[in-house]
């Protein structure tokens, strides 16, 4: 497989893992409300909502961070997979 080739699907892949790993840490930020009301409703639970910090949403900056990098990366592969290839004299290859 070609050098170019290889560095896109490696680039792709990072992106969809990026990605992936993204949702993963939104969903650990941001239970879903029975998560939330069975957290609340525990006897051995200090304080629900009074004074102590809730453990999701602590900085959702994190899967908003993956998802940029997913993105950047997946757009370097989209660009070395529609750049022209060179031949080894350094001209562009005609497309056939």
């Amino acid at each position: 497989m070609e050098r170019r080739r290889l560095l896109t699907v490696v680039l792709s892949l990072t992106s969809l893992a990026l990605a992936a790993a993204g949702v993963v840490v939104w969903r650990e930020m941001s239970p879903s409300i029975a998560a939330l009301s069975a957290r609340c409703a525990s006897r051995h639970t200090l304080g629900c909502g009074f004074g102590f910090p809730p453990p999701y949403r602590l900085h959702p900056l994190r899967a908003e961070l993956l998802w940029a990098a997913a993105a950047a990366s997946g757009l370097v592969a989209v660009g070395l997979m529609f750049r022209p290839s060179r031949r080894g004299d350094g001209a562009v290859a005609a497309s056939s």
